[in-house]
Formats: structure tokens, sequence, C-alpha cells
């Protein structure tokens, strides 16, 4: 019977044993309060890693963590648009229009807010004086 090398019997033993559940804990963790740095570590273990559920494990915590990464992202900027556009406490009455065309015969309205920021909206005739074309501005007097 020829002799076995230890390199080839170690490698033939080597179990197909997943990650313990700290690992899974750090991951999740890792994953919550640091998703870049959580996806880039999954990435470059994946690269070296050779056992099966091992691969899994590494896959399965790069998309998690990508996924993570992309919510964040999605929430900023929904929190930063809501803070920063549109129109706040509705149109002020006592504010002044501005007005804005491209050819002279269709306008758009942009009015200012009470609570900041503005609103524009298109005048829905054409004339050459937005003024006396401006719905709100030419409102029956009551």
């Amino acid at each position: 019977m020829p002799p076995v090398s230890p390199t080839v019997d170690a490698a033939a033993t080597t179990s197909d044993e997943p990650y313990g559940s700290g690992m899974t804990l750090g991951a999740v963790l890792l994953t919550l309060f640091a998703p870049f740095i959580a996806l880039v570590v999954a990435l470059l273990m994946r690269g070296s890693e050779t056992r099966p559920s091992r691969l899994g494990f590494l896959r399965s915590w790069a998309i998690a963590s990508g996924a993570w990464l992309v919510t964040g992202f999605l929430i900023a900027i929904i929190a930063f648009a809501s803070i920063v556009g549109g129109c706040r406490g509705g149109i002020d009455e006592f504010g002044l229009p501005e007005y804005r065309s491209s050819d002279g015969r269709h306008w758009t309205a942009t009015y200012p807010c009470v609570d900041g920021g503005h609103t524009s909206t298109p005048i829905p005739e054409e004339g050459s004086d937005p003024f006396l074309l401006d719905p709100l501005q030419n409102q029956p007097a009551e």
C-alpha cells in the first residue's frame, strides 16, 4: 500500500463546517452599524474561502450588507428631500409670484410659500400677459 502524503490527508479530511454563532452575530452587528465595511469584509473573505457552507454564508452576508447599505442611502435621500424641497405652509397669498416663459406665450408661475420654499405651476391659458392669465391673481371678489 503506497504511503499517503500529509497534505492530501489534511485536505481530504477538511469538513464543510459552517461558521459558528459568534461569527453570525458579529456579521449581523457589523452589517447593521457599518454596512460598507461589512460588505467589503464579506467579499474579501469570500475570495479566499473554499468550503461550500461558508461560501453560502459569506454570499448571503454580502447581499444583506449591500441591501442594508442601499436602504440607508434611500432613507437619507428621502429625509433630505423632505427637509429641503417643496412648499411648506401653503402658498403665501401676499407673496408676489414670479412668471417665466420660454416663448412669451406659455407661462409658469412660481409662488412663494408661507413657511418657506416655493411651488411652480403652469398657467393653463396662453397669452402675452401672465398676470392677467394667472387664475390665482384674478379671482372674483367675494
